[in-house]
């Protein structure tokens, strides 16, 4: 499987440049261990939607919203 470019990235989702440069490496780092290119895509999709398009890098919520089921 081809590895992700910044350019694609850029393509698929609205990311920063510094965004793009700062997250790819860690694409890159978990690309690999992601076999196939469906995985990749539902793997990236999950990845861009949690972290806002890489504008939050912790969580917002605290989860107190799921307490006492």
């Amino acid at each position: 499987m081809e590895r992700l470019t910044t350019a694609q990235l850029k393509a698929i989702a609205p990311v920063s440049d510094k965004a793009a440069e700062l997250f790819m490496p860690y694409i890159y780092k978990y690309q690999g261990e992601v076999n196939t290119p469906i995985r990749f895509a539902a793997f990236l999709a999950n990845v861009l939607h949690e972290s806002g398009c890489f504008k939050y890098v912790r969580e917002i919520a605290s989860g107190d919203a799921y307490e006492g089921r």
